[in-house]
């Protein structure tokens, strides 16, 4: 299947599949328990550190380019959202494509191979009920066989030495998120624009923290609020220190910014469309982000 005309059809979630509910807001989550919040990001940064950046990759790739990045990754997100998935499967399903790419070279006929079996290894690490690999040969319209997928599989674990413990935007800002106490509107527009970025070649030119510390700095002037003290003594430390010179938000916030001003000007609109639900708050309304005159963003 080339990578211009992915078609989704309807995709059937068998039975044994749970039907999750979007991930709602994180005060409710057993999982962020507010006593290690700190600890719990503390170590995020440490795992980060060991991060390389995978900016610049598609200077070495001769057969795709980032337009076809984001294709796959739009159409990732559309199948993420019918399977029900949990958000951290598809921030690990992206980061993993990204290393592939930036490891091996890929022809566009096989990059909606390595987008679902990518989405595979993910499931298997992040979800109670996965899909199985029929499941992802299905949605392909069987453009793939299901030995592609597992030996693809076998790659790219080989490549990572079986290890998929990444630190990703999406951890940090589901931590930062509960520290600043967002609501669940403000909580959904974080999260939309966390995922809108994954479409965007140049999130990669940042760490996974800057990304989260720039959506809640957007977050806390859509509240407009400047007032970081909210936040416990001891995570001021480190913990959205936006004029930390070391954190270039600024740029981070104009690539944000700029493409979701852009954004009806494409087709990429699987992120949008996931979060116009009701369920969502309907953020995907919001069309700019003003830093400087919050209130024009409000809904």
């Amino acid at each position: 299947m080339i990578i211009s005309i992915f078609k989704l059809k309807k995709i059937i979630i068998p039975l044994k599949i749970k039907k999750m509910s979007f991930t709602t807001n994180q005060q409710n989550d057993p999982q962020i328990n507010s006593e290690y919040l700190i600890e719990m990001y503390q170590n995020l940064l440490n795992e980060e550190k060991d991060l390389k950046s995978l900016f610049g990759y598609m200077e070495n790739q001769l057969d795709i380019n980032e337009k076809m990045r984001a294709m796959l990754i739009d159409w990732i997100i559309d199948v993420h959202f019918k399977f029900k998935l949990k958000s951290d499967t598809l921030f690990l399903t992206v980061w993993l494509i990204d290393k592939y790419l930036s490891e091996k070279q890929m022809k566009r006929g096989r990059l909606q191979l390595l987008g679902v079996t990518s989405m595979l290894i993910s499931c298997k690490y992040e979800e109670i009920y996965s899909p199985e690999v029929f499941d992802f040969v299905y949605i392909t319209e069987s453009s793939y066989e299901k030995k592609d997928i597992i030996n693809l599989e076998l790659e790219i674990l080989k490549m990572l030495e079986f290890n998929v413990t990444i630190p990703t935007s999406n951890n940090f800002y589901e931590i930062i998120s509960s520290l600043l106490n967002f609501n669940k509107q403000e909580f959904y527009l974080g999260k939309y624009l966390l995922e809108l970025f994954l479409l965007d070649y140049r999130s990669l030119k940042y760490k996974p923290s800057e990304i989260a510390n720039t959506v809640c700095y957007i977050i806390m002037k859509y509240r407009n609020n400047n007032d970081i003290s909210i936040l416990d003594e001891g995570a001021n430390d480190f913990i959205l220190n936006y004029r930390n010179n070391g954190m270039n938000y600024k740029q981070c916030y104009g690539d944000i910014a700029f493409l979701l001003e852009n954004l009806d000007s494409t087709q990429l609109l699987s992120v949008k469309k996931k979060y116009m639900t009701s369920s969502c708050h309907r953020v995907g309304r919001v069309r700019k982000i003003y830093i400087d005159n919050p209130s024009k963003c409000k809904m």
